[in-house]
């Protein structure tokens, strides 16, 4: 969900892997991955058929260049950017409410994606929309690295303050859709355990052309998305690490173990939704 299409290999090895690792003899286990790509394989028995499907995965997310220099602004940041996010979430919305109706079985979604940052390197995109404006055309380096030399009144300037409430508008849509993402997950009783293919990154590629303060603040942005979900249904998240496999296993140790706790009451009266248990 949300994958760069640069990830494209590592996804495709890396869900191999953990089909690998965490399905086993009688587990049943589907495929889906959203966007033009998008692959879709039903709750089966066969793992095979499963594994043939991983090939045509292929990542079609917006990479940092396309999301400062290719993005259609609105209100609240990036229209598409929100669009492919929402659908992301949509997907996963309906594989949930399609579990809800499994019984007794334990019921995990590994998660693969790149994170979400609903208004990503707002500086820069606001330097690339705005460069007629008198302001940003007598400072621009400053702006757009987005340190401690900014003119104060670039900060005060009316296309900032809109900007500013962008991020606001975002961060509460993001929250919005991570919360209700999690309750259907409760419902359905799923865990989520949320997957970062790109492990550890210390810094952007050459060619997105990004300061290295607006990278690590949409990296921490993006990881954050995948923990917070992870951590909200009670799973773990495999981020900003190249341990896969240790992880994977320990994924494994806590989905192939539980037990289930329920009983039988004596009384008959349906209307006597709580009981007492000694």
């Amino acid at each position: 969900m949300h994958l760069e299409p640069e990830v494209t290999p590592r996804v495709r090895h890396f869900v191999k892997e953990v089909a690998d690792t965490l399905v086993h003899d009688g587990d049943l286990v589907g495929l889906i991955s959203n966007g033009p790509g998008g692959k879709a394989v039903d709750l089966t028995y066969d793992l095979g058929h499963v594994k043939s499907a991983v090939d045509g995965i292929v990542g079609t997310g917006m990479t940092p260049r396309d999301l400062i220099e290719n993005t259609q602004e609105g209100p609240d940041g990036p229209g598409e950017l929100r669009w492919r996010a929402h659908r992301a979430f949509m997907a996963v919305n309906g594989v949930l409410e399609g579990l809800a109706g499994i019984q007794d079985r334990r019921k995990v979604i590994i998660y693969i994606s790149t994170g979400y940052d609903l208004n990503p390197f707002a500086l820069q995109r606001l330097v690339r929309t705005s460069m007629r404006d008198e302001l940003l055309r007598e400072r621009p380096l400053d702006l757009a690295g987005g340190g401690a030399g900014t003119d104060p009144r670039i900060l005060m300037s009316p296309l900032n303050r809109v900007e500013r409430q962008g991020v606001v508008f975002a961060d509460s849509e993001l929250i919005s859709e991570l919360a209700e993402l999690s309750d259907t997950a409760t419902r359905a009783n799923t865990t989520l355990y949320t997957m970062d293919p790109r492990g550890l990154i210390s810094s952007p590629d050459i060619d997105y052309n990004v300061p290295i303060e607006a990278w690590r603040e949409y990296m921490m942005a993006a990881r954050s998305s995948l923990r917070t979900l992870a951590e909200l249904t009670g799973g773990i998240s495999i981020v900003n690490t190249n341990n896969f496999s240790e992880l994977l296993q320990q994924i494994d140790a806590e989905t192939s173990d539980y037990y289930v706790v329920g009983y039988y009451t004596s009384n008959p009266d349906p209307t006597h939704r709580r009981r007492a248990l000694r």
